[in-house]
Formats: structure tokens, sequence, C-alpha cells
């Protein structure tokens, strides 16, 4: 990697790190996520966005 795009890597990544603290999100929670998630695609369509979410497993709780 050339000292260039180390610094661009940087600056995303110090973005990056500022905006999960400014929403509280630790980076446990990332590694949480990431063990339950597969892929996760987006696609454009004209207006349209379709997000698809593949995961390994899913549990649903329903609390009355």
């Amino acid at each position: 990697m050339s000292e260039s795009e180390e610094q661009q890597y940087g600056i995303v990544s110090t973005i990056i790190d500022k905006v999960l603290d400014r929403f509280g999100i630790s980076e446990e929670m990332v590694e949480k996520a990431k063990t339950a998630i597969d892929n996760i695609d987006i696609q454009k369509y004209g207006e349209k966005t379709v997000i698809s979410i593949d995961m390994k497993k899913i549990t649903i709780v329903i609390d009355k």
C-alpha cells in the first residue's frame, strides 16, 4: 500500500469511528452483527432501492 493510500485509509477509518461513536455503536456490537450476517446486497432500480440481507440465524421474539 502506498503512503497516499495509507493516509486515505486513516482518514476514512477515523470518519467511520467517529460516526459509529456518535450513534453509540461499539466495536463489540459490530463484531456481533458480523457473526450473524452472511451477506448484504444493495441494488438500485431507478427510484427503487432493494436491500437484501442474508443471515446465518434469525430469531424472532414476540412479547405480548
